[in-house]
């Protein structure tokens, strides 16, 4: 255990950031495409997500 600890984490955190930032990039893109070409009638998951919020609260009902 000491060794994954030491060895592997290390060595696999570069991976995981270039992931991370990557996964951040696609999701992203896709709420922006799909908010600018949806409307209300065909929606995606992520745009109505985005109607919980405002601007000084979330809906979480």
């Amino acid at each position: 255990m000491r060794a994954l600890i030491r060895v592997v984490v290390p060595a696999a955190v570069p991976g995981i950031v270039a992931v991370s930032v990557y996964a951040f990039t696609t999701a992203w893109g896709e709420v922006l495409f799909a908010s600018v070409m949806t409307d209300d009638a065909t929606r995606t998951l992520a745009v109505g997500l985005q109607g919980y919020t405002t601007q000084n609260d979330v809906y979480w009902n």
